[in-house]
């Protein structure tokens, strides 16, 4: 879950100096105590005058602890793609899966032969709680899966099929962000949304034609190999509709179907394609 480093740090905010050249100096409260590290600052003009930012003491506690064990620095992965549902950038998303009012994030793709895809977590997974832990969006999952160790068995609660359920999935090593970023080994390879007015009109797509609008393919991916491109309409999946979200996901979970056959809506007419699954 997540991307970069500095996603599994949540910065103090502080009006104390911090000038270019002085990150990594100690951030002191009014008792002299060490609470964090500086690290960046937030400035119009590149002067102390900013927002500046530290890295809480207790974060680098455990960087320092795993330094001095093993060496490196280890983050806990669990090896999907998350965002956050927004009815701008899903729309109806929260009324087709049932989540409408609840704080989480939403796993859009899974990485093949990752932890969350050996203990089955899928794409459409609405990720609420991660041991007692509330989750408040895609940040946020991203910190507190990033600092558990690895090999550590951690219950996820999630809501699938409009209906709430537990994943144990123990976690493992994160890679180095470039190997992360580099591999398209994932799963669906692509991101949909529901179809709106907006989409609709844009698109000259006539009311006839009911599906979910492919707003992303990931580069390298399954999909992009078989020809899926953005701006395209899934109508059907094998054999269900892809009429709303939760039929999508439904049809794009369903492994008895073998690889995967879409019916695609694009330039006003339809074309058939086959993701090897």
């Amino acid at each position: 879950a997540g991307s970069g480093i500095a996603a599994y740090n949540q910065y103090i905010q502080t009006d104390a100096d911090i000038n270019p050249g002085n990150s990594g100096g100690a951030l002191l409260n009014v008792r002299g105590e060490i609470i964090g590290i500086n690290t960046w600052i937030a400035s119009q003009t590149g002067a102390s005058a900013g927002v500046g930012f530290a890295i809480p003491i207790n974060n680098i506690k455990k960087v320092m602890e795993d330094f001095l064990s093993k060496g490196r620095v280890e983050y806990g992965w669990l090896g999907v793609g998350i965002d956050d549902p927004t009815d701008q950038a899903f729309p109806g998303v929260a009324e087709d899966l049932g989540i409408k009012g609840k704080k989480g994030t939403m796993v859009i793709s899974v990485y093949k032969g990752s932890p969350a895809d050996r203990d089955g977590i899928i794409p459409g997974d609405y990720i609420i709680r991660v041991d007692n832990t509330n989750i408040n969006d895609a940040n946020h999952l991203t910190r507190i899966v990033g600092n558990l160790p690895p090999n550590r068995a951690v219950t996820f609660q999630i809501i699938r099929d409009k209906k709430e359920m537990t994943v144990r999935v123990t976690l493992v090593a994160r890679d180095s962000e470039d190997k992360v970023r580099s591999n398209t080994s994932v799963w669906p390879g692509f991101t949909a949304v529901r179809m709106n007015d907006d989409i609709r009109k844009r698109l000259d797509v006539p009311h006839t034609v009911a599906g979910m609008f492919v707003s992303f393919v990931t580069q390298g991916s399954q999909a992009e190999a078989a020809g899926l491109k953005a701006g395209d309409i899934v109508m059907k999946i094998n054999d269900t509709q892809a009429g709303s979200t939760l039929d999508f996901y439904r049809a794009l979970n369903d492994r008895s179907k073998g690889d995967m056959i879409l019916r695609i809506w694009r330039n006003k007419k339809e074309i058939i394609l086959g993701i090897v699954r």
